[in-house]
């Protein structure tokens, strides 16, 4: 069995990892990662099925060209499917705008629908020589573990981007024993802070801001974050707007209840908001103190760029960012830096209060502790993380497994 990480090797981003067994060449995910401009992972060969865990571009980014140039089969649940669609559509769309080159088209993201084919939760399939399942990563809503068996019996997971911990919108991660498992080690090096310690401190930012007659605006991920963040904000009393792609993947997470902990409270949050349905909306909504849900959650396009152009430099305004912010992203160069790029490329400084808070949908250094204690493989090798959180994570695993972390393009030879 060979195994080599085309992305992801000690980074975060264009997650995709090849692994060939029994005569067969599996993908996990094929992703971008959202530098100006993108870039992209190694290109593999040969590919015979492709196994998207979930709809983030960091990991669905790339599908359509793998399928245009290698002619996989994509398996994935039908909620991952549908809502990568429509982040590739806006990542090209995007790309345009800003004038960068896309590695596929409009043509390419609807071609693949003919290489697609949809899974549950828990169920067996056969492909080839091989057998696999999916299974509840908690991530985001439709978020898989993928679990590979081989000719012989040996079991690989694939954990993807996982959680172990439940959220308002979601249940933890349910994952199986497996010998060698592929973990994700984004947070491998801390612990998240606890977590109703940070609402009440967010909640409290904004009231801060409100109070001072200025607008919150929160960045958030399309997927995932926004929902989890309407049903904090649910019973607030704040006033607040949702504007941008986060809008129709919620349309899209309702329609698949039975992956959510409570949809109809979901719904309830979702309607209890006022929902900017074109452009000429954003102007009425900068009059009133205000809290404003948009995309995107790294600065990386959408909305966002909009408001801060024109908030950005007063003071009683407030940018509130609550997810993990890559390396390279306009999100981490305001925290660094206290600026961004604008839309038409130049440095803009931003004055407004910036505060980060850590609701991040990854599980922490205790929880992928647990998970490898939960899966008991033989051999753990690290992706999608750092080169600290993937040092410090692989020194705390037990000394029993075979810990492996390898470089970016390496070929890992194993039994």
């Amino acid at each position: 069995m060979d195994v080599s990480l085309l992305g992801a090797a000690r980074e975060v981003g264009r997650s995709g990892v090849l692994v060939s067994v029994d005569e067969m060449n599996l993908l996990f995910d094929y992703g971008v990662k959202l530098d100006t401009p993108p870039s992209f992972p190694l290109t593999p060969s040969k590919v015979d099925a492709l196994f998207l865990s979930h709809a983030h571009l960091d990991h669905c980014g790339m599908v359509p060209w793998a399928f245009r140039a290698l002619g996989c089969h994509i398996f994935s649940l039908n909620v991952s499917y549908q809502m990568g669609r429509l982040l590739q559509e806006d990542f090209v769309k995007i790309n345009k705008l800003k004038k960068m080159e896309t590695p596929y088209g409009e043509d390419e993201i609807k071609a693949q629908d003919r290489g697609f084919q949809g899974v549950n939760y828990g169920e067996e399939h056969h492909f080839g020589n091989v057998r696999f399942s999916f299974h509840d990563a908690g991530h985001i809503p439709g978020s898989a573990s993928v679990l590979v068996t081989t000719k012989s019996g040996h079991s690989i997971l694939y954990s993807g981007d996982v959680q172990t911990a439940d959220s308002r919108l979601l249940k933890g991660c349910s994952l199986p024993h497996a010998d060698t498992l592929i973990l994700e080690s984004t947070y491998g090096d801390r612990n998240h802070p606890d977590r109703s310690e940070t609402v009440n401190r967010l909640m409290g930012s904004i009231k801060e801001t409100l109070d001072g007659g200025g607008i919150a605006m929160m960045p958030a991920f399309a997927v995932g974050r926004t929902q989890e963040l309407l049903l904090l904000l649910k019973d607030s009393g704040f006033p607040v707007y949702l504007e941008g792609m986060g809008q129709e993947v919620t349309r899209i997470i309702l329609q698949y209840p039975e992956l959510l902990k409570n949809a109809g409270e979901l719904e309830a949050a979702a309607n209890g908001v006022s929902w900017i349905a074109d452009p000429r909306g954003r102007e009425e909504v900068l009059h009133e103190p205000c809290v404003i849900l948009t995309t995107a959650g790294m600065l990386t396009g959408g909305p966002i760029m909009w408001y801060l152009e024109r908030l950005g430099e007063r003071r009683n305004h407030s940018i509130l960012l609550t997810g993990y912010q890559v390396a390279g992203t306009n999100g981490r160069m305001l925290l660094d830096e206290g600026c961004i790029i604008g839309d038409s490329g130049q440095r803009v400084p931003i004055r407004c209060k910036v505060e980060s808070f850590d609701l991040s949908a990854h599980t922490d250094q205790d929880g992928l502790r647990s998970i490898v204690d939960k899966v008991n493989p033989s051999r753990v090798i690290l992706n999608h993380g750092d080169p600290e959180a993937v040092e410090t994570l692989s020194g705390l695993l037990p000394s029993g497994i075979e810990v492996l972390a390898p470089s970016l393009g390496e070929i890992l030879k194993l039994d």
